[in-house]
């Protein structure tokens, strides 16, 4: 939902944003609902397999990820798959590409901004349907703002929340270790490949978000350095933080408990710390619906 200006028609858009903000905008955009919600799903389906799961879905973004880190290099330029398929395939093509990108990030944000709804009612339960709906719509419309204020101070923004997100999960992860139930790890795979693959195909969604810094890479400093540099530590990163949380996760929680949870980290954070663990991986979700509606 990035927004980018040009100061005068015609002039190129002012290069601000370097290496760390290309890594919490891609980081940002991929650690969402995918973690905080979708490992119980999986679970159900795969057990405690459900580790695989997501190394596999990472490992099938790779190949997005060297195509995506390529072209940007090649062609930084805003306007990301609208722009590579404009080029390559001809106006047509290029604005049924544009318009299919938009439309999917539309998703995504408005998925989001109803998860900072939703995650919330953890913090106060009391919150109706209604509230839900109306913060979300004053989240986009501070989204909005701060966009257009200024792209430069939109990654700051990202940056800090990305950096805070990361630490409260790398807390999670370390106090939660000295909780974990080896006996919930057997059996591992309750299911066979074709699961796998299968859970893998719902997980990859949750690495989508790597590739869209392309179509900021017209703002990028030194864009042949810090785009693919940047993408690829967001996604070592990413792959690392989900492996660590759902592995401690699934050492936390009890089976039936994890398969029927769609708050699986905020349950986790509960037997972790208490009723205050709830509320504080409640607080990471919502900074990471943040995140990636912005």
């Amino acid at each position: 939902m990035i927004i980018m200006s040009h100061s005068n028609q015609g002039k190129r858009l002012i290069r601000q944003l370097g290496g760390i903000d290309v890594f919490c905008i891609a980081a940002g955009a991929m650690i969402s609902s995918g973690l905080f919600i979708l490992p119980g799903l999986i679970y159900a389906k795969v057990g405690p397999a459900v580790i695989l799961v997501y190394i596999l879905a990472g490992i099938l973004i790779l190949p997005a990820l060297f195509a995506k880190a390529e072209l940007t290099t090649a062609m930084p330029k805003a306007g990301g798959d609208y722009f590579f398929i404009e080029r390559s395939m001809g106006s047509a093509a290029g604005t049924i590409g544009g318009f299919a990108s938009w439309f999917s990030l539309s998703l995504k944000s408005a998925f989001s901004l109803v998860g900072i709804g939703v995650f919330a009612t953890l913090i106060n339960p009391n919150i109706t349907d209604w509230q839900i709906k109306l913060i979300a719509v004053g989240f986009c419309v501070f989204f909005i703002i701060l966009n257009l204020a200024s792209v430069k101070f939109t990654g700051k923004f990202q940056v800090f929340f990305v950096i805070l997100l990361i630490s409260l999960l790398i807390l999670y992860i370390s106090r939660g270790t000295m909780f974990i139930d080896a006996n919930r790890y057997t059996p591992f795979m309750l299911s066979d490949k074709h699961a796998l693959f299968a859970a893998a195909g719902m997980v990859f969604i949750s690495f989508g978000g790597l590739t869209k810094v392309a179509s900021i890479a017209e703002e990028v400093k030194n864009p042949t350095k810090n785009i693919p540099y940047g993408m690829i530590l967001a996604f070592c990163v990413v792959l690392l933080l989900y492996g660590l949380v759902i592995f401690v996760t699934v050492g936390l929680l009890d089976k039936h408990e994890l398969a029927h949870s769609l708050t699986p980290i905020s349950t986790g954070g509960y037997k972790i710390f208490g009723a205050s663990g709830r509320i504080i991986m409640a607080i990471a979700a919502i900074i990471a619906f943040i995140t990636t509606a912005n």
